[in-house]
């Protein structure tokens, strides 16, 4: 089955209530052809919203093998691209991204997701070989924080020398795994912030996402991204 066709089926199954459809393709493809069943799903959700009341009923659009690790695969499925046509381009509420860098993030997220009941959910996740990270062993943040949306991936002890943003798995396994070992032996201490999700971070309390990432914070940032 096509992509098109099986976001449009997922919608259907989860226009009922009882389920909720969930499939998984290619970001490149499923991202592109999914849209329009996913933009349909969500008006047809605020519809019945305004009529009678009810939450949303959400669909979910696995966008698999996105981001730099498949580039073995060539440029047609290497799209760098995806995220871009659905992380902030919905009306807010309606859909959620989620983009974990590590295996251990997608359930705290797909559960902090599914309890604000949008009407599409869609994780972007890369190959499942990714090595499982010992985060305790390298001084990383619980996976649970994963579920702020943005969060302080690692503080840096003592004075801080530059902030890094991070997204995108591939980025972020060689970032903590190769550049961070350089900078700490250079000497060089960086606060390390990842977004895994942009509209959950958005959905916060103001309140809450400035003690999260002050203003301060963000005008001094770096971002280093595997998407567009």
């Amino acid at each position: 089955i096509c992509e098109d066709a099986m976001a449009a089926v997922l919608s259907g199954v989860s226009s009922f209530g009882k389920h909720i459809g969930a499939g998984s393709s290619y970001a490149a493809f499923l991202a592109p052809l999914g849209h329009i069943a996913a933009r349909l799903h969500a008006i047809g959700n605020q519809a019945r919203n305004e009529a009678t009341g009810e939450a949303a009923r959400p669909m979910i659009l696995v966008c698999a093998h996105a981001g730099l690790a498949t580039g073995e695969d060539g440029p047609t499925h290497a799209d760098p691209q995806p995220l871009q046509l659905l992380q902030e381009n919905f009306p807010p509420g309606a859909m959620i991204t989620l983009t974990p860098w590590d295996a251990q993030e997608i359930w705290p997220l797909l559960t902090a997701a599914i309890a604000r009941r949008p009407s599409v959910i869609a994780p972007f996740v890369t190959r499942p070989p990714q090595t499982v990270v010992d985060r305790d062993a390298l001084g990383l943040a619980p996976a649970v924080h994963a579920a702020q949306g943005l969060y302080c991936l690692r503080e840096a002890p003592g004075r801080c020398d530059a902030t890094i943003v991070l997204q995108e798995s591939g980025v972020t396994y060689a970032f903590v795994t190769e550049t961070l070992p350089l900078l700490d032996r250079a000497g060089i201490a960086v606060d390390v912030f990842y977004v895994a999700s942009a509209e959950l971070f958005d959905s916060l309390p103001e309140e809450e996402r400035d003690a999260i990432f002050p203003e301060a914070r963000q005008q001094l940032a770096m971002g280093i991204t595997g998407f567009t």
